[in-house]
């Protein structure tokens, strides 16, 4: 759950930052990229 929300609450930490398209591979950060990829598997747990 934390994860989640973690998930929902991102875009506030990054309001002062330039953030790359996600949709754009070679310009996503690693860590970010990363997180997305766990939290798809997150969200299914969830879900069911």
């Amino acid at each position: 759950m934390l994860l989640m929300l973690l998930d929902h609450v991102r875009e506030t930490f990054f309001l002062h930052m330039q953030v790359p398209d996600p949709m754009i591979a070679g310009e996503t950060l690693a860590d970010r990229f990363l997180v997305d990829l766990l939290l798809i598997f997150v969200r299914r747990f969830l879900f069911f």
